[in-house]
């Protein structure tokens, strides 16, 4: 991939488990963060509280922050809708989504997944898209699961693949999973500043919103369109192998119903 000139600074929406602060290296690089909890009157956002508690938000924030930090030129927005149970009804996504537009995010990385479509969810997409946002959701490398909201026409679904160059990744927008990028195991940062080895589709999507970062620090303007004609140009030629089905299974978690669960 070409070199970045770090013109302009890119907003990230990061809608997961939250992020373990003690990681981060200025907490100016937050513009947002919330937790979206749920009482008898519907979803709302408590406003600072944001801590993870699972360790996978923190990953998805090390992934993304470890390949353009030498750019410094981004901001995150970070939306916590996962617990320790691991489970969020669509409603608390839905509402994270919303946040991120309001907050004029560039980027909306999503590891959730559901099996059955929403049509609220739907909406939230379409209105991200129509804004000139680009959601980035983690897909199932099994061909008989369908998920959402990466099979939306709305966002970019992402595949778990094995390839393994800094900034290597598969893109062909005539599909309806149109990256493949890294999701084999690698090394993430964890909680407490640990580190584990880990695949799954969820870290291929956040590889994919860091090349998508880097690609809009030079033009934060461009229509998908053009996004999609530069992603293209510097894309690997040929698909990098699938990870495996039974590895790719341990990390990716589906349910039948309209729950979102970590992929």
């Amino acid at each position: 991939m070409d070199c970045f000139e770090n013109k302009e600074t890119v907003i990230i929406g990061i809608i997961d488990s939250g992020l373990d602060i003690s990681i981060i290296e200025s907490q100016n690089d937050i513009i947002f963060g919330g937790h979206v909890v749920r009482n008898k009157n519907g979803v709302y956002i408590q406003e600072s509280d944001y801590y993870d508690q699972i360790g996978h938000g923190t990953a998805i924030y090390s992934i993304i922050n470890k390949k353009i930090s030498s750019t410094n030129k981004v901001k995150y927005v970070i939306i916590k809708i996962f617990d320790n149970d691991l489970l969020a009804d669509v409603e608390c996504l839905v509402c994270a989504i919303d946040k991120c537009c309001k907050n004029k995010c560039d980027i909306i990385n999503i590891s959730a997944v559901i099996t059955n479509e929403n049509i609220h969810l739907e909406k939230a997409c379409k209105k991200a898209y129509e804004s000139n946002i680009n959601v980035v959701a983690a897909e199932s490398n099994f061909p008989s699961n369908v998920v959402f909201p990466a099979r939306y026409k709305t966002c970019y679904g992402v595949k778990a693949g094995k390839c393994h160059g800094l900034y290597d990744y598969y893109f062909d927008d005539s599909t309806a999973s149109q990256f493949i990028a890294r999701g084999d195991e690698q090394r993430i940062s964890w909680l407490n500043q640990t580190q584990l080895f880990m695949g799954g589709a969820s870290f291929a999507a956040a590889h994919v919103t860091a090349i998508i970062a880097l690609a809009l620090q030079n033009n934060k303007h461009m229509n998908r369109d053009e996004l999609n004609k530069y992603l293209k140009v510097n894309s690997l030629n040929t698909p990098p192998p699938l990870v495996p089905l039974l590895q790719e299974a341990k990390f990716n978690l589906f349910i039948d119903s309209h729950h979102p669960r970590l992929s």
